[in-house]
C-alpha cells in the first residue's frame, strides 16, 4: 500500500495536464491536415494545367475521338472537384477554446479573496471546472480534425481517379495506331500545306512529265 496516496486535487491536476498535452497533439494534427490539403491542391494544379494544355492541342488539331474527349472532360472535372474538396477542408471552423490563463487566474483569485484556499471542496470544484473546459475544447477540435481529414481523404481519392483518366489517354494512344497521338505535328503539317497553297493542274502535269 502507498504510504501517501495522492489526493483528489493531485489526481485532477494530472488529468488536466494530460488534457493539455492532448490538446497540443490535436493542434499538431490540425496543422498536418492543412499541409496535406495544400499539397493536394498543388498536385491538382500541376496536373490540371497539363490536362488543359493537352486538351487545347487536341481541340486545335481536331485529332481526338469522342471517347478521348469524354475522358479528358472527366479528368478535368475530377481534378477540379479535388481542388474544391481540399479547399473546403481548409475552411475556417469554429472550435471551443481551452481555459485561458486569465480565466483560471480569476477563479484562483476569487478563492484566495474568500480565504477558501484550505477548503478542499472549493479547490476540487475549481479543478473540475477546468477539467470540463479542457474536455470540451479537446472534443471540439477533435471533431473538426475528423471532418477536415475526411474532406482531404476524399480530395485525394478523387485526385487519383482524375490522374488515372488523364494517364489512360496516352497509354491508349500508344497501344492504338489508329488514334492520332501527335496533334501538334498534325497541326504543323496543316499550316505548312496552307502556306504552300494548292497546286494547279499545270504544275501537276509538269511534275508528271518530269517523272516520265
Amino acid at each position: 500500500m502507498l504510504n501517501n496516496p495522492p489526493s483528489s486535487p493531485d489526481l485532477l491536476r494530472e488529468v488536466i495536464e494530460s488534457y493539455r498535452e492532448h490538446y497540443s497533439d490535436l493542434c499538431d494534427s490540425w496543422r498536418d491536415t492543412e499541409r496535406k490539403a495544400q499539397g493536394t491542391i498543388a498536385i491538382c494544379g500541376i496536373f490540371l494545367a497539363g490536362v488543359l494544355a493537352f486538351t487545347r492541342l487536341f481541340v486545335e488539331s481536331d485529332g481526338s475521338s469522342v471517347a478521348t474527349k469524354i475522358v479528358l472532360t472527366g479528368s478535368i472535372l475530377l481534378l477540379g472537384t479535388s481542388v474544391a474538396m481540399a479547399l473546403w477542408s481548409m475552411i475556417v471552423r469554429r472550435t471551443r477554446n481551452p481555459p485561458f490563463a486569465g480565466d483560471f487566474g480569476e477563479m484562483v483569485s476569487d478563492i484566495i479573496s474568500h480565504n477558501d484556499v484550505t477548503d478542499p471542496e472549493r479547490v476540487e470544484n475549481l479543478y473540475h471546472d477546468t477539467l470540463t473546459s479542457w474536455r470540451s475544447a479537446n472534443q471540439s477540435i477533435e471533431e473538426s480534425n475528423e471532418t477536415k481529414a475526411n474532406w482531404v481523404l476524399g480530395a485525394q481519392l478523387v485526385l487519383f481517379l482524375g490522374l488515372a483518366l488523364a494517364i489512360s489517354i496516352p497509354v491508349h494512344s500508344v497501344w492504338n495506331d489508329g488514334e492520332k497521338v501527335l496533334p501538334v505535328q498534325q497541326g504543323r503539317d496543316q499550316e505548312q500545306q496552307l502556306l504552300r497553297g494548292p497546286s494547279t493542274d499545270s504544275e501537276k502535269q509538269k511534275e508528271e512529265h518530269r517523272e516520265r
